[in-house]
């Protein structure tokens, strides 16, 4: 993509790569110190009807990546390298109301970016998360977590354990289309 980008404006890699660098860096200076969170008002509100099953949820939480040019340095290398895509990334956490609109967005930030984020200080008793399989925060909130089932060491899931995975699936997935994945 970025090799993409910088042919359509003739330019180098690295310049395009710099480019999206200091505009990260500046969105975060501007909107970093902004903590947008749902208004308790809204979590507080009659969950939509696919969520019935769910009621609790408060938000949605997914994260989404933006490729960068690799530092030259081993330690920040570490930092923003991604297992899951092979390359070094940006890594945003991203969240959601059951409602829809009422977003959050935290980031950049490096492997941990759920704790790093700021998020866990906003959850409470009471409130619910739905997140991705591969967050694995039960230990580190205070609240409950709907995550979908994954096999560990079992050969295969129980029929129940499907369904419920199937439906923490189509409901993620309005997290998924807000960042157009």
């Amino acid at each position: 993509k970025q090799r993409d980008l910088a042919d359509r404006y003739s330019i180098l890699q690295s310049t395009l790569s710099r480019i999206i660098t200091t505009w990260s860096n500046f969105l975060l200076t501007v909107l970093g110190s902004v903590r947008s969170w749902i208004p308790e008002e809204e979590t507080g509100r009659k969950p939509p009807s696919d969520f019935e099953d769910y009621p609790d949820t408060t938000v949605i939480l997914d994260c989404t990546e933006l490729r960068c040019q690799c530092p030259s340095s081993p330690v920040l290398q570490s930092e923003v390298f991604s297992s899951y895509t092979s390359h070094c990334t940006l890594k945003w956490l991203i969240g959601i109301a059951p409602h829809g609109p009422d977003m959050c967005v935290f980031g950049p930030y490096g492997y941990e970016i759920t704790r790093e984020s700021g998020v866990l200080n906003l959850l409470k008793p009471g409130m619910a998360v739905m997140v991705d399989r591969s967050f694995i925060i039960n230990d580190i909130v205070p609240c409950k977590v709907y995550r979908p089932a994954f096999l560990s060491n079992r050969p295969q899931m129980s029929a129940g354990e499907v369904r419920e995975t199937r439906a923490k699936a189509r409901l993620r997935v309005h997290v998924a289309r807000s960042i157009c994945r």
